[in-house]
């Protein structure tokens, strides 16, 4: 017989009331399962909320993840990075000398080598320049030297005339004495002269005299052989003759009158004397005055002690100009050559283009001497010193060079207030092109065996700049205030606040402050055993 046939044959034998006896204990059997199980559930909630409360507690008295460095000694250098452009450090402008055609010339960009020719004249234009040159010098010679003649001649016949004026002047001087004394020995030989005749007739000889001399010049021009006076000098030849004839004929009748007044020989031989005496006076007069006008004439013409040297320096300077001026032109006999490798920068013609004297006639920039420029602002400026290496980059290609100058006037490009600073080039080679894009990185400073953290780990407030540090026995935060020095990309110098294997923090997360305890990330915790 079965187990199940067997238990169906036991339940058949139970009576009704051990039955619900059974059912009654399974019930309460199950009721205090449920019990127990809901106070483990109730246990194990607390205690997941005391753990996870506890770790935030835990988490906020460590304050975040902090990552350590210890303080070292080692290499620090400061740079700073501008772009510029190439420049050449030699350029040559020249100038057209004359109106020459060109036989050849070097577009712009082209480069030239030192002893190519950068241009060719043509042949017989330049041969006819350079004669025009050297004639215009040499009649600029020779007009100066005329110049100094004619001078010097007019300055002797001034002087000839000078003398001859002195001379003349003593003779009238001396005549007129005569005259006076003859006169005097006419009035006391013949008492009966009128004084009045004997003045009147000097006086009209006098004037006659100085009329004629007076207008001695215009009546030899109307009265000359051939020549045909004008209506206004017919008239004016006229009144001269009038003038002439009248005063003549006054002289006559005043002579007569005293002719007719003198009662013996010896008072017309005195006459006669006095006559002649006044006639040798008037030519005497007429000597000193043709003399005085011609003193005039050379001495206006006469240049100044100012005016000779002024001629002579303007000699010398047109001299010095014709030489220049002959030497410009000479200087292309054989082109254009380039006096070093180099590119022409400019060309302001082209083959078989005629020039224009004094215009731009080509530009050329040496390959060999060469910088950059660039310009910096006035926070690169404060660090910036000449001397300083620099490296250049242009094209991938690496070159060495040095700070040349620092301009000492702003730039403004655009909003930008810059100060240009010129870098130059070691060694530079044909890779190099002018004008082109270079990047320059100056090293400002290098520091050798220097106290020396990461730029990060520096912080800075009210007081002064500072860094966290920890105690590797506490984990402790700690707060020290240093002394900064030369700064790099990655490292800052620490003059004072911080010794040779210090530990600091370099970065942390979350927030830390002064006195709190820090979680020390996995990379650190090497750190903490060597401190200890």
């Amino acid at each position: 017989m079965s187990v199940k046939s067997r238990k169906k044959e036991s339940d058949i034998n139970l009576s009704s009331q051990e039955k619900l006896e059974i059912k009654r204990k399974k019930k309460k059997k199950k009721t205090a399962l449920i019990i127990v199980f809901s106070i483990l559930t109730v246990i194990l909630i607390f205690i997941v909320i005391i753990v996870i409360g506890a770790r935030r507690a835990m988490k906020s008295m460590m304050g975040g993840t902090v990552t350590l460095e210890s303080v070292s000694r080692g290499e620090l250098i400061s740079d700073v990075t501008i772009s510029g452009n190439v420049e050449s450090e030699k350029t040559i402008h020249y100038t057209a000398p004359d109106a020459i055609l060109i036989d050849d010339i070097k577009g712009s960009g082209s480069f030239v080598k030192k002893g190519e020719p950068i241009l060719l004249f043509d042949e017989d234009s330049f041969n006819t320049s350079l004669r025009l040159a050297l004639l215009k010098s040499q009649s600029s010679e020779s007009s100066y030297e005329g110049s100094v003649a004619r001078n010097k001649d007019n300055e002797n016949k001034y002087y000839e005339a000078a003398g001859r004026y002195k001379k003349y002047t003593q003779l009238v001087n001396d005549q007129q004495a005569v005259v006076d004394q003859l006169e005097k020995d006419v009035t006391d030989a013949s008492a009966h002269w009128t004084a009045a005749l004997n003045t009147q007739l000097s006086i009209s000889n006098n004037e006659l005299s100085d009329y004629q001399f007076k207008n001695k010049e215009m009546y030899s021009k109307v009265t000359a052989f051939m020549y045909t006076p004008t209506a206004e000098e017919t008239e004016w030849l006229k009144n001269y003759e009038d003038y002439v004839y009248k005063k003549q004929a006054e002289i006559s009748n005043i002579s007569r009158q005293i002719q007719e007044q003198s009662s013996s020989a010896a008072a017309y031989d005195n006459q006669k004397k006095v006559s002649e005496a006044n006639a040798l006076l008037a030519e005497y007069k007429a000597e000193k005055n043709a003399a005085e006008s011609e003193m005039k004439s050379y001495k206006a013409s006469i240049a100044s002690e100012y005016d000779k040297k002024s001629l002579e320096i303007s000699g010398e300077m047109q001299s010095i100009q014709n030489e220049n001026y002959y030497d410009s032109i000479e200087m292309f006999s054989e082109g254009l050559i380039a006096p070093f490798d180099g590119v022409v920068t400019s060309a302001a013609y082209t083959k078989d283009d005629t020039t224009v004297a004094g215009t731009p006639l080509v530009t050329f920039s040496s390959l060999d001497d060469v910088h950059v420029t660039i310009g910096v602002t006035k926070t690169d400026l404060e660090n910036l010193k000449e001397g300083q290496k620099a490296k250049i980059k242009i094209l991938g290609n690496t070159y060495n060079g040095e700070v040349k100058s620092i301009n000492h006037m702003v730039t403004q490009t655009g909003n930008s207030s810059l100060v240009m600073v010129t870098v130059s080039i070691d060694d530079p080679d044909d890779n190099i092109y002018l004008g082109i894009d270079a990047k320059c990185t100056i090293t400002l400073a290098t520091l050798s065996g220097c106290i020396r953290i990461p730029v990060e780990s520096v912080n800075i407030d009210n007081t002064g700049e500072f860094v966290y540090t920890m105690d590797p026995k506490t984990m402790i935060v700690g707060k020290k205030y240093v002394e900064t020095g030369v700064s790099g990309d990655f490292y800052i110098e620490i003059k004072s606040g911080l010794e040779e294997g210090d530990l600091i923090i370099s970065t942390y997360t979350g927030t830390i402050t002064e006195g709190m305890p820090a979680m020390v990330s996995p990379e650190s915790v090497s750190l903490l055993t060597a401190g200890n």
